[in-house]
């Protein structure tokens, strides 16, 4: 709840504040509404009042309302980042940055050595792949359908093959790759829709 006045210019920032966050608040004009206002101890204006679990905050002046604002944006910010969402798809694509090397890298940089020489190599490589690409589908099992962990995997291995195609082996970009990416966003679209 935004206690304001008809005549506090700083009311007015505070909403602007607020509305430009996407916070959405009821608005009571402390002078007209005195006994909402005598309810929550407001002395002046603008007051914010964030009611949480039964308890009410009063957030007073505009600097603390946007400061308030500020710490709830990172907070929700960390939420996401820190989610299981977007964690899984994170550490999905660190374990295809070995995966494409295991499998490829021996191409350009082994391919004078033994073919099981190069298999060693590449099974070491892809170990790292896994301890990091085992944990992220399990937490990815957590949020996602295992059909739409199986289409994320797709799309985070083209994405890494094409740059690593293009600087690791030198490959020219060709424009089936955006076809392919095309035909992937499709994939996805069937995966996630309910």
């Amino acid at each position: 709840i935004l206690f304001k006045t008809e005549t506090c210019p700083n009311c007015k920032m505070a909403e602007k504040f607020l509305g430009d966050a996407g916070v959405v608040y009821e608005t009571v004009y402390a002078n007209k509404e005195q006994d909402k206002a005598r309810e929550y101890g407001i002395m002046q204006a603008p007051t914010l009042v964030v009611i949480k679990d039964g308890k009410a905050e009063k957030i007073v002046n505009v600097s603390n309302i946007r400061k308030f604002i500020k710490i709830n944006e990172q907070r929700i910010m960390w939420k996401i980042i820190t989610s299981p969402y977007v964690v899984s798809v994170f550490m999905l694509v660190l374990s295809n940055f070995f995966m494409t090397y295991a499998w490829y890298g021996h191409l350009k940089n082994m391919s004078n050595k033994a073919w099981y020489i190069a298999a060693i190599a590449s099974w070491l490589i892809a170990f790292f792949e896994y301890m990091i690409q085992v944990p992220a589908n399990r937490l990815g099992y957590t949020v996602y359908t295992l059909p739409q962990l199986k289409i994320i995997q797709e799309v985070i291995s083209l994405s890494v093959f094409i740059p690593f195609a293009m600087i690791v082996m030198n490959q020219p970009f060709k424009t089936n790759y955006i076809w392919a990416c095309l035909c992937l966003v499709g994939a996805v679209y069937f995966m996630f829709k309910s």
